[in-house]
């Protein structure tokens, strides 16, 4: 391994672990509210995007409320193992690339972006 890939996942890991250590410490819902950004979406057009009340899912999974999180976007708890998932896939792709191409298929990707479009009308029609 190289010395600047070295440099390059320790710095991953000092800001994953700030972050971490952040969203455990503070309650974007609560008083620290003002630090954590708004969604630009929300504030332009008062629709929600897939991705609003994310911040506040995390804060409540760190903290081990998996029903606040699911009640603020239950996209977050559905997505974030995927993404250990592709995580570990690519980590392991030289021992299996069968299955990395596999999973890798656009086909897939479609799904998941229609799945997300899907919950975003959702969330603004139903006002899930």
């Amino acid at each position: 391994m190289t010395r600047k890939r070295i440099i390059y996942i320790i710095g991953i890991t000092i800001i994953v672990a700030a972050m971490v250590v952040i969203y455990y410490s503070y309650d974007p819902a609560g008083e620290a509210s003002s630090f954590f950004p708004r969604c630009p979406m929300l504030q332009l057009t008062g629709y929600r995007c897939p991705g609003c009340g994310s911040q506040r899912a995390i804060h409540s999974l760190l903290t081990g409320d998996v029903s606040a999180a699911w009640h603020y976007n239950p996209l977050v708890i559905v997505v974030i193992p995927i993404i250990i998932f592709y995580f570990v896939a690519d980590r392991l792709r030289t021992r299996s690339p069968r299955f990395y191409l596999a999973i890798g298929h656009p086909a897939i990707f479609i799904t998941y972006i229609v799945a997300i479009v899907a919950w975003w009308i959702l969330r603004n029609v139903y006002d899930v």
